[in-house]
């Protein structure tokens, strides 16, 4: 038994360097890991995170001038409404002006008046024009809705033909000749 035996340690001693060159073989590869890993990070991830860094850096940098622009942009749009305000008010101090200027035209100017806007449609007319149309409207055979009409229109056609001659409106004649036939 003693041969036995002696085998028997001789292979637990085998065993055991064997166990021991490979834990030492475990150790190598798992230093060789934590190397490569260790180079990977250096070459390949440090790279990626500069990389990343410096976009991030750039992108603050873009981000704080588009802020500055965008700050500068409404200052000036301020700046701007402030200005139409000042002038819609001031347009508006104007208007009103004018618009008392017309109202005391209108009172007291004897001559009949229209105002037509730019488009040519009428703004305004005096009570000297509606006194002139109720006093000749009975005369010319026409009511004085329709001899308003009739001025206004030859009042607009001069204006954009530029002919500034008198106005002459004749008597409206089939009126006329049905009032007469009436009173027969």
């Amino acid at each position: 038994m003693d041969g036995s035996y002696s085998f028997s340690i001789q292979y637990d001693k085998e065993a055991q360097e064997r166990v021991d060159l490979l834990k030492r073989l475990e150790t190598y590869i798992l230093a060789l890991g934590l190397f490569v890993l260790t180079k990977e990070a250096l070459f390949i991830f440090r790279p990626m995170v500069n990389k990343v860094r410096k976009t991030h850096e750039n992108l603050e940098e873009l981000l704080k001038k588009r802020t500055a622009e965008l700050r500068t942009a409404n200052k000036r749009l301020q700046k701007e409404i402030i200005e139409r305000k000042q002038a819609e008010g001031a347009q508006q101090k104007t208007e009103k002006r004018f618009r008392k200027v017309i109202e005391n035209i209108f009172k007291f100017v004897p001559e009949g008046l229209l105002v037509f806007t730019d488009k040519m449609n009428l703004f305004k007319q005096n009570k000297a024009f509606q006194d002139i149309v109720q006093k000749y409207a009975a005369k010319l055979n026409y009511t004085e809705s329709e001899l308003t009409e009739i001025i206004i229109e030859q009042v607009k056609n001069r204006v954009i033909n530029e002919d500034y001659a008198e106005i002459k409106i004749s008597k409206n004649k089939d009126r006329e000749e049905k009032n007469r036939q009436n009173n027969f």
